[in-house]
């Protein structure tokens, strides 16, 4: 909703009201059936489809995932020069697994997953699976100056060369098919920023096994009733909305570092217990230096204790509960 929020765009719980391009206003739901409207995720993914398939969005999306001193559309337009951002975008967040549809598809199994996660209803998860992907995408926040996360971003950018190539070569006859190797990646990679070649080399954007992906870009693409597959969601979400926060910030004339939106985010830091009033950071990336110590207990515990449940949450130093603050990635992602 944040990214829509940005934009102009407001998701109500309940009634709705869009404007068409004739000026007409319009309700977006029959409130025949339901007076009070529907909820906000009934409506928010419709929203956000529509709004993704304008192209000037679609670009503004690309341009607000920054890296290495360029961006998502940047580096589009170094590879595959005019192609249209929404032919990319719409597919792309598909492939991220943002997908349109899931906050109406298994609903009830989502409940579970959020609600009621106890051994009376079945959800596809061990200790030791959960426990390693936590710390693995605690690794991939990792953030980057000036306003980034180095891996994930990295990642990103691969994912999408790769859905492009893919994209191309699925309207060609196999035998013509490109491989990945002698593709637009490789012929054009010179294009590329000089800061974007030297932090992504070329080997990485063309390495279709993905050995070092996180687990996320996985696991979002999968089914959406699962703790994991949902916390994916979440993370790649949380990666968009802050970047397109942070793009709408920069254009209204705030600083790059975020210092005029400190006197609302350092109440919420103390609120959650993230830090003490008087050891406030000076910036939010900061907080990464406690959240890499944290994380780095929470492996060392799991492996003490050979991944024993009792044993792991009765450690003194097991990382918690710095390792349950996914809102420290949202406060360096929004603010650095």
């Amino acid at each position: 909703m944040s990214m829509l929020a940005v934009s102009g765009v407001g998701i109500f719980n309940g009634l709705n009201i869009c404007v068409d391009a004739n000026g007409a206003v319009h309700k977006l739901e029959d409130n025949r059936e339901n007076k009070g409207g529907h909820n906000t995720h009934s409506i928010v993914w419709p929203a956000l489809d529509a709004w993704l398939r304008i192209d000037t969005n679609a670009a503004r999306f690309l341009s607000a995932i920054k890296l290495h001193g360029s961006n998502l559309k940047d580096a589009l337009d170094s590879i595959w020069p005019n192609r249209q951002p929404v032919s990319i975008v719409v597919p792309m967040i598909d492939a991220w697994a943002f997908d349109l549809n899931v906050a109406t598809q298994h609903h009830e199994q989502r409940n579970i997953s959020s609600y009621t996660p106890h051994d009376l209803n079945e959800i596809p998860c061990s200790f030791q699976d959960e426990m390693d992907f936590l710390s693995e995408t605690w690794n991939a926040l990792e953030p980057s100056m000036p306003s980034g996360f180095t891996q994930l971003d990295n990642h990103l950018l691969r994912r999408m060369f790769q859905m492009v190539h893919q994209q191309d070569n699925s309207v060609l006859d196999p035998e013509d098919r490109v491989p990945l190797a002698n593709s637009s990646v490789v012929t054009r990679y010179s294009e590329l920023e000089p800061t974007l070649q030297q932090a992504v080399p070329q080997p990485f954007l063309v390495d279709e096994a993905g050995a070092s992906e996180p687990q996320i870009f996985q696991l979002a693409s999968t089914d959406g009733s699962t703790p994991r597959a949902m916390i994916s969601r979440a993370v790649l979400l949380l990666r968009a909305a802050t970047a397109l926060n942070v793009l709408t910030l920069n254009e209204a004339g705030f600083s790059q570092h975020g210092t005029e939106i400190r006197p609302w985010i350092d109440p919420l830091l103390v609120h959650r217990g993230i830090v003490a009033a008087d050891a406030l950071p000076d910036r939010m990336a900061d907080l990464w230096d406690s959240t890499k110590f944290a994380v780095e207990d929470f492996q060392a515990s799991l492996a003490a204790c050979s991944y024993d449940p009792q044993a792991f949450f009765t450690a003194n130093d097991n990382g918690t509960p710095a390792v349950t603050q996914l809102e420290r990635a949202a406060m360096w992602g929004i603010c650095p």
